[in-house]
């Protein structure tokens, strides 16, 4: 049976057809604030980290997207780019967390380390010309000895020889 919406109109609400409503689990409230879908969360950041897909290294040039993909649905790190401290920003992307990862990828010359810098790159991504919060608060969002071990290993996988 196809599930039908009803707007409830001021003269329509019954305090007895809600609890009736209730009673048989056909009683839903929408949020006021919808819930951040993480599918549009994974596409802007991969929308960011697009700016820069031409400054990997040859090794990496024609597979850094499905990197950044494999990161980011990754359950082990997929859940480190998305906030979840506070109720209004739970759900977006971590910017921070991306220029960290960034800038672990330049160091391990999955970026090109000899032609960039970790603020080049973010300005990059940024399209700007200034460095902002996401750059220079990044040191709060840095990856553990563990993290990066892991991320490394995505690397491995796909590094053409």
């Amino acid at each position: 049976m196809k599930q039908v919406n009803k707007m409830v109109q001021v003269e329509d609400f019954n305090i007895d057809n809600l609890k009736k409503a209730f009673l048989e689990g056909r009683l839903y409230i929408q949020s006021s604030t919808p819930e951040k879908s993480r599918e549009a969360g994974i596409q802007a950041i991969l929308r960011y980290v697009s700016r820069i897909d031409a400054c990997a290294s040859d090794a990496y040039r024609s597979s850094i997207h499905t990197l950044w993909e494999k990161i980011l649905r990754s359950p082990e790190l997929g859940d480190l780019f998305f906030l979840n401290r506070y109720s209004n920003s739970r759900g977006e992307p971590n910017w921070y967390r991306v220029n960290v990862v960034m800038a672990v990828l330049l160091e391990n010359n999955i970026y090109k380390r000899d032609a960039y810098t970790a603020v080049q790159l973010h300005l990059m991504m940024e399209q700007s010309e200034k460095r902002n919060s996401h750059y220079t608060g990044m040191n709060r969002y840095l990856l553990g000895r563990d993290q990066i071990k892991l991320l490394l290993q995505y690397t491995e996988c796909l590094r053409l020889p």
